[in-house]
């Protein structure tokens, strides 16, 4: 009788341990899951910040631009003589870093 108790008793053992095997590894699939979403949702936060600032600055860039060309454009057209202080006011309104004028 104590040679089959033996037998019956690793089985139960057996089916116990593969029992918390798969809990475990169920629970640990779970856990990986909620973090590969939480990375998902930061990493879709950040790349529509990114996205959000490089329009951003294209929209600014474009708002320069259109300053700048009104500008020039708008004295342009006032006389055709071009004076040094409108060289000046050009170079001041201008959205470059650096712009200079010569004459001969």
């Amino acid at each position: 009788m104590k040679g089959k108790k033996k037998p019956v008793q690793d089985i139960i053992y057996v089916v116990f341990l593969l029992g918390a095997m798969f809990i475990l590894f169920y629970w640990y699939t779970v856990q990986n899951r909620e973090r590969i979403n939480e990375q998902n949702k930061n990493y879709a936060a950040d790349s529509a910040r990114l996205k959000a600032v490089q329009i951003n600055d294209e929209f600014n860039n474009a708002l320069d631009l259109i300053k700048t060309y009104s500008y020039f454009i708008s004295k342009s057209l006032e006389e055709p003589v071009v004076t040094s202080q409108m060289l000046k006011e050009m170079e001041s309104n201008s959205m470059f870093d650096v712009i200079r004028f010569t004459d001969l």
